[in-house]
């Protein structure tokens, strides 16, 4: 697991309130980590500030699962698909 990837889910697990170690890639946001409109904007700010990358309006509308989020992380930081 790249440290981009480890520090991707520290954030996302900061954001829904729920330990790292229980994350999973096929989660979904909005149903199961329970990532409404305003964690996924403070998601998303804090993914690109943090990770120094930056996250295109229709990229973050296509986020639906944990896995998506993470896949679009290691492309982003140049470490493939993901």
């Amino acid at each position: 697991m790249s440290g981009r990837r480890d520090e991707a889910l520290a954030i996302v697990g900061r954001v829904c309130a729920r330990p790292v170690e229980s994350l999973r890639p096929e989660q979904t946001l909005a149903g199961d980590l329970e990532i409404d409109s305003v964690r996924g904007l403070d998601l998303l700010f804090t993914l690109e500030e943090r990770l120094g990358i930056s996250i295109d309006e229709p990229s973050a509308a296509g986020f639906r699962t944990l896995g998506d989020v993470l896949a679009y992380v290691e492309r982003a930081s140049g470490g493939g698909a993901g």
